[in-house]
């Protein structure tokens, strides 16, 4: 299962409680990932961290801002990923076995 981190300062953190929240799919009712239950120092954290990085990015030109969006520059922060969320595609075997549990 997948438990999503905050992401404060370029970086996926967990939150300070080390607590998560269950995040269920609504076809089945099961629980698919865990997000970070945040709380005010969570909150503060990312908004020092945004004051930071907005200083950082509204110093730099439209130029150098456009290159590190194309990959053409790179700092870094593109790459911190949490990685692939797994996902099924729908097909019509899916919608029938879900309007079959819905009585539909």
């Amino acid at each position: 299962m997948i438990s999503i981190n905050n992401f404060i300062n370029g970086e996926f953190v967990p939150p300070n409680s080390n607590q998560y929240l269950d995040v269920y799919e609504p076809a089945t009712g099961l629980i698919y990932s865990n997000v970070a239950d945040s709380n005010s120092n969570d909150v503060e954290n990312a908004y020092q961290s945004a004051q930071s990085a907005f200083k950082f990015w509204s110093g730099i030109s439209v130029e150098e801002r456009a290159a590190e969006k194309s990959g053409k520059h790179r700092t870094g922060i593109q790459d911190k990923r949490i990685g692939p969320i797994p996902q099924r595609p729908p097909t019509r075997g899916h919608y029938a076995e879900f309007r079959g549990r819905c009585g539909g």
